[in-house]
């Protein structure tokens, strides 16, 4: 069931997705596949996600959480963390997606995670930037833009060095958004042309 619900996520068929996730959960539970558990809930927290049903994605993040906690995978801890994060940046409550990110940031690096370290401070950066776009007072607007400037200059540093060209295309999309949001246009722009021109190429090469 899980590879099935993998396939039919891959081609964005997420209904169906969804039920051979749920269908794989229900056998994991029976026989007591923690790990499998993890990553079973986690699939379908993010296809809930996908569907715009956050309460029920929250539900399944959440219980990942709980199991990865039971078992000590830090790993799975950190993405979970991070999966609860998404869900509070997708109803709009920044300040508990970025304690969530930045938490989940703090495992990553404990743990060595570093394939998935830069996708935190890319997560970080862009939250701060949302942040920024609702502030009421210069002085905090403009100290939450630097700070996201800071998170994505290390996003894209290393999305780079591990040659990751989809992490370095976000990363300009963020930095061109938080240099907008700051109303450094030149430096907007700059990063604009960079991810238009990435995106436009790795649309070419697929």
């Amino acid at each position: 069931y899980l590879n099935i619900g993998n396939i039919h996520g891959m081609q964005e068929n997420h209904t169906e997705a969804l039920n051979n996730y749920l269908a794989a959960l229900k056998i994991q539970h029976e026989i007591g596949a923690k790990y499998d558990i993890i990553g079973s809930e986690i699939n379908i927290g993010n296809t809930y996600i996908i569907k715009g049903n956050y309460d029920h994605a929250l539900k399944y993040y959440t219980d990942a959480l709980s199991v990865s906690e039971e078992t000590g995978d830090k790993w799975h801890i950190a993405q979970s963390v991070f999966n609860v994060g998404r869900y509070y940046e997708h109803i709009g409550n920044y300040d508990e997606a970025l304690r969530n990110y930045q938490r989940s940031l703090s495992i990553r690096k404990e743990i060595g995670a570093t394939g998935v370290i830069n996708e935190s401070y890319l997560f970080i950066g862009n939250v701060l930037t949302k942040q920024a776009r609702i502030e009421k007072f210069d002085a905090g607007k403009i100290q939450k833009c630097n700070e996201a400037i800071q998170n994505l200059d290390k996003s894209l540093l290393m999305a780079k060095e591990i040659g990751e060209p989809y992490d370095v295309m976000e990363s300009y999309k963020g930095l061109a958004d938080v240099y907008k949001e700051r109303n450094d246009y030149m430096q907007a722009i700059k990063y604009n042309n960079l991810y238009v021109a990435l995106k436009d190429s790795l649309l070419n090469n697929d």
